[in-house]
């Protein structure tokens, strides 16, 4: 199997349709080519937010009708075997919709919105957990990138400095670098995004005012996850798809760090009380 092949192959794996010698010719061009690797990883973490963060909402009728006018049909069954059973043709527009609903995942989540509402996007977009999946999964894809490329911690402390209403914290991470930074806010409140390297591995570290969060009416956290930061212990969650998300305060700040590693490999890494640790999650 080439690049080509495997590029046309994603989506049935990542859909777990492969079988045979298919999917075993999949796994084996995964293994010895690590730019198709990534690219699988990515997309199959893309599936995994989705999934786990979205919320199904009625279709506006009009867009039904766009639907029904587009494909010629209206039954059902026929639909669901068409994506049931796709094509070579099909899985690159599967992956197209797919790209485009995590692009449109990004937006609503990272982009400021007038006044918060009770709408399912607006409680997504108010989602810590579901903001720094989907910043992650951003800057792995590229659709995301710093502001800012430094590795001098006193740079990207200037970045953020007079911007945030909270103090941002350039931590340093055992055996990873800092490179770069990113700012942007959700509801109207800043999130700072910082981005550390090691051989090739990337951590990923979120920050966002605690207060703010506390409140919930602009950000918000589960209740059984502020109950444990309440109680000085980090929040793990060790189930995105073989990544580690970490949710820590640190005085007025919330911090979150999401890497591609088990829990006690980025508790390794992270400056973390040691004292916290025991009984998080």
């Amino acid at each position: 199997m080439n690049c080509r092949q495997f590029e046309e192959q994603i989506t049935s794996a990542v859909d777990q349709y492969l079988q045979g010698d298919d999917r075993k010719e999949f796994y084996d061009h995964a293994f010895r080519c690590p730019q198709c690797r990534k690219a699988f990883e990515r997309e199959r973490f893309i599936k995994t937010l989705l999934q786990r963060r979205l919320r199904i909402v009625q279709t506006p009728h009009e867009i039904s009708h766009a639907i029904v006018a587009e494909t010629g049909s209206t039954d059902p069954d026929a639909l669901l075997h068409s994506l049931q059973a796709p094509s070579p043709r099909s899985h690159r527009t599967a992956r197209f919709f797919l790209a485009v609903a995590a692009v449109f995942v990004l937006g609503f989540l990272v982009v400021s919105s007038p006044s918060p509402d009770s709408s399912p996007l607006s409680a997504q977009r108010a989602d810590v957990i579901a903001q720094s999946a989907a910043m992650y999964a951003g800057l792995l894809a590229g659709w995301m990138k710093p502001q800012i490329s430094s590795a001098e911690p006193e740079v990207l402390e200037a970045f953020f400095e007079g911007k945030t209403g909270f103090p941002v914290h350039v931590h340093s991470l055992r055996d990873y670098t800092p490179v770069g930074a990113l700012l942007n806010e959700a509801s109207g409140v800043p999130l700072a995004h910082l981005v550390y390297t090691s051989n090739g591995k990337t951590v990923y570290i979120y920050q966002t005012c605690w207060n703010t969060v506390q409140d919930g009416r602009k950000l918000k956290i589960p209740d059984q996850v502020k109950k444990t930061l309440c109680a000085g212990r980090p929040y793990i969650d060790e189930s995105f798809d073989g990544r580690t998300f970490i949710l820590w305060t640190e005085g007025r700040t919330l911090c979150g760090a999401i890497a591609r590693m088990g829990q006690q490999d980025l508790l390794s890494h992270l400056p973390l009380a040691e004292a916290s640790l025991p009984g998080a999650r």
